[in-house]
């Protein structure tokens, strides 16, 4: 079990040499985090409280990665991503040197939802980066990556005009869009399309 008081929740799973790499969300202000992780909660024991509640704001949520060994037996790292609070991972994977690759969605103060692509050290102790990739009302869904260490990132978006390169489908279509989109190695956006029809996709 990985958890804390509150509701936690696990979305995302990549796998090297038996080691699982867990991404998802957490209510909890008392997740138990291992030494030398990156980051702690930004939830604190009274924001907390109002989140145990049905009705609660969608701030509570945090993004949490940890690193189960391949026994099975412990946790190598356990950390927050260190954003403010209203985030939550989707989809992770891992290279073969142990870096964590997380994609979610995270909250900018206000109403809108930005998608993100996070890039974590092996021992889970650092950030390589954390970018937000997109502007308004966007979420990360989904991640693979290819030998070149390009990753590959599909998730749903309510921008327009998001294109990057000779785009398969350019245009905006309904409320909310599929998207693909690649990033080199340093988390730089290379490519981006939308993938979907007059309703939402």
């Amino acid at each position: 079990l990985l958890g804390g008081r509150y509701t936690d929740k696990a979305f995302g799973l990549g796998v090297i040499n038996g080691a699982m790499i867990i991404t998802g969300m957490t209510e909890s202000p008392d997740l138990p985090v291992t030494s030398g992780a990156y980051a702690g909660p930004t939830l604190t024991l009274a924001d907390a409280a109002i989140c145990a509640d049905l009705f609660h704001p969608a701030n509570c949520l945090e993004t949490f990665v940890a690193r189960l060994n391949a026994g099975g037996t412990d946790f190598d790292y356990i950390t927050y991503l260190g954003d403010a609070m209203g985030d939550f991972g989707k989809g992770i994977a891992v290279d073969a040197d142990g870096f964590a690759f997380d994609t979610g969605t995270r909250w900018n103060g206000g109403t809108a939802r930005q998608a993100y692509l996070a890039r974590l050290t092996p021992d889970g102790s650092a950030l390589v980066y954390n970018n937000q990739f997109s502007g308004l009302f966007s979420w990360g869904y989904g991640i693979a990556l290819d030998s070149s260490g390009v990753a590959h990132v599909v998730g749903s978006t309510e921008e327009s005009s998001i294109a990057v390169g000779p785009a398969l489908d350019p245009d905006h279509n309904g409320e909310a869009d599929g998207y693909y989109a690649t990033f080199d190695p340093s988390g730089n956006l290379d490519y981006r399309t939308y993938l979907g029809g007059e309703a939402d996709d």
